[in-house]
């Protein structure tokens, strides 16, 4: 902020002398960059705080129904019914749901497939293996 008030004073004691009309108007557009700059920067401070609010909404949101996800595991565990799960867990979101000890099985045969594309079938096991405690 101090570098654009004396730039900015240092164009307006410019304007008033006798310096060449080059020197002036380059000093003026380098200003006119600089604010530019700064909304920019400012912009993307406002993005960067959109994001990370929508991400505590985002955390919020998972925590919630995590909770209702342990809560039915829970109720069904105790009527003695044996509990999978497994439709859309992947490497990134198996972990909450293989904390919950009433789960008995994790049918997690298509992401380990899906992952041996890239690092081959063992490798791709041994890493759930490492997520889930196995």
């Amino acid at each position: 902020m101090i570098k654009r008030i004396s730039l900015g004073l240092l164009i307006v004691a410019l304007s008033t002398s006798c310096v060449s009309k080059k020197i002036y108007t380059d000093l003026e557009n380098k200003y006119a960059d600089l604010k530019k700059e700064n909304r920019s920067l400012s912009d993307e401070n406002a993005d960067l705080l959109k994001s990370k609010n929508q991400l505590e909404l985002d955390r919020d949101g998972l925590n919630k129904e995590l909770a209702k996800i342990k809560s039915a595991v829970k109720a069904a565990y105790e009527i003695k019914f044996f509990v999978a799960a497994g439709h859309g867990l992947d490497y990134e979101n198996v972990l909450p749901i293989a904390a919950i000890k009433e789960i008995h099985e994790l049918n997690i045969g298509h992401s380990i497939i899906s992952r041996a594309v890239f690092v081959g079938l063992p490798g791709a096991v041994k890493e759930m293996l490492a997520l889930i405690g196995g």
